[in-house]
């Protein structure tokens, strides 16, 4: 084996971890269950807004506790949330992940964030003049989520255990 002819023909090998592809796959597959099936519900199957926030609720529901994975409860709802969020007005992008983000810090609580920045989506969508079905759908999305994240503001109201950024750092 002659290392000259090696030297010449570089071999660029570069192996790459699948998971953050997997996971924007899934980050992806998450929004669009929360924006396709509300978008899908009103453009073709042309509901009206008690039907179309029925669909939600009930997507958001299936979310959580799918089926698929034996009716466990599913922890990931931010994408779906945003999802929703999006199809109720586009200008939600921005607005539901900025009061997440804010509440969650000054909270110090992922499920306490995630409870204020709903409720703080109620004045959102309340100030921005969307149509009024979505008002009572918000309502449903928090109570929905409030009984899905029951155990943890239980563990933190009680015992003192919080599920904060850096708890979940520690138990990545």
């Amino acid at each position: 084996m002659d290392i000259g002819n090696k030297m010449d023909k570089p071999e660029t090998v570069v192996a790459m971890s699948k998971g953050p592809f997997y996971h924007a796959i899934y980050i992806l597959i998450n929004f669009s269950k929360g924006f396709f099936i509300p978008y899908l519900a009103e453009s073709v199957l042309m509901l009206e807004a008690g039907m179309l926030s029925a669909t939600i609720l009930c997507a958001f529901i299936a979310h959580l506790w799918s089926p698929f994975r034996k009716f466990k409860q599913d922890t990931s709802f931010f994408w779906f949330i945003l999802g929703v969020y999006v199809f109720m007005s586009p200008q939600f992008l921005y607005i539901f992940p900025l009061f997440y983000i804010i509440s969650a810090l000054i909270l110090n609580s992922f499920p306490f964030g995630y409870l204020v920045a709903i409720s703080g989506m109620l004045f959102a969508i309340w100030l921005s003049e969307l149509p009024l079905y979505l008002l009572p759908t918000n309502v449903g999305v928090f109570l929905i989520l409030l009984f899905a994240l029951r155990s943890y503001l239980s563990d933190e109201i009680e015992a003192g255990k919080t599920w904060t950024i850096q708890s979940s750092f520690h138990n990545r």
